[in-house]
């Protein structure tokens, strides 16, 4: 029987966010101007709890790695 091994990567969001400064308002705001979208700010501080990363879909994913000026690997904590 073929398993597959899962690593599972450090979601940073909680870190980067606290470094630059950002509410989860504001987050919540670049996110649907890049989206045009309705991402509300309770669902960014969901998001910010978890440890890896949430269910969330590739345009939102995109959108909070522009909104917050960091690249993917940064934000899934890979080098």
């Amino acid at each position: 029987m073929l398993t597959m091994a899962r690593t599972m990567s450090v979601w940073r969001l909680r870190q980067i966010m606290a470094d630059k400064q950002i509410t989860n308002q504001e987050l919540s705001k670049r996110i649907n101007a890049i989206t045009g979208r309705n991402t509300h700010p309770v669902t960014i501080s969901k998001w910010r709890q978890q440890n890896t990363m949430p269910k969330i879909d590739g345009i939102e994913l995109d959108a909070i790695v522009d909104a917050l000026g960091v690249s993917r690997n940064e934000l899934l904590g890979e080098k």
